[in-house]
Order: structure tokens, then C-alpha cells, then sequence
């Protein structure tokens, strides 16, 4: 399911670096978090998927930064490669 509005950024990418080392997602992909609202992160993951294929980029690495509009980790983490995370020790302030 490629959702056309969004090819443009791959495109934007692709224009500026045609073999980028990594893209990172700096967060708010959705709109919302409440109700059902995490569950979308799906339809995320579908349009990376789709344009790093389409863009011949499947082996750019990919990191998540989460927002304040996004799910927790554990509910973003069910819907996007494990890879796509980094793993960190908790630190007591």
C-alpha cells in the first residue's frame, strides 16, 4: 500500500542523497495516541517499506526517535523491525 502524498519525501531523500547511510524518523507520525491511535504506526511502517523498496534503499538503516504524539516504546516496537530501534539500559536520574 503505497500512499502517494508521502512518496515525495523518499524523493526528496533520493534527490539529495541517492544511497543515504541512515534515515532517522525524529517522531509524531501520527496524529494522536489515545484510543486505538498507536495501531496506525502500521500503516507507518507500510509507507517506509513501500519507498525504501521503491526507492532501492532497503539496506539504508533506519532508526526511530519517538514523540510525544506516538505511542509507548512497547506499542511502537510491535509495529516496526526490531532493528529499526536502539536498545538502551535505563538510567536513574
Amino acid at each position: 500500500m503505497l500512499i502517494k502524498s508521502r512518496k515525495s519525501f523518499f524523493d526528496t531523500i533520493a534527490s539529495i542523497f541517492p544511497k543515504p547511510d541512515a534515515i532517522l524518523s525524529v517522531g509524531d507520525m501520527i496524529n494522536d495516541n489515545g484510543f486505538d491511535k498507536p495501531n496506525d504506526h502500521k500503516i507507518v511502517k507500510e509507507i517506509f517499506l513501500d519507498n525504501l523498496k521503491r526507492k532501492n534503499m532497503t539496506d539504508t538503516k533506519v532508526q526511530m526517535a519517538i514523540g510525544n504524539h506516538d505511542a509507548s516504546v512497547a506499542k511502537m516496537q510491535e509495529h516496526y523491525p526490531v532493528e529499526w530501534f536502539t536498545s538502551q539500559k535505563k538510567r536513574l536520574l
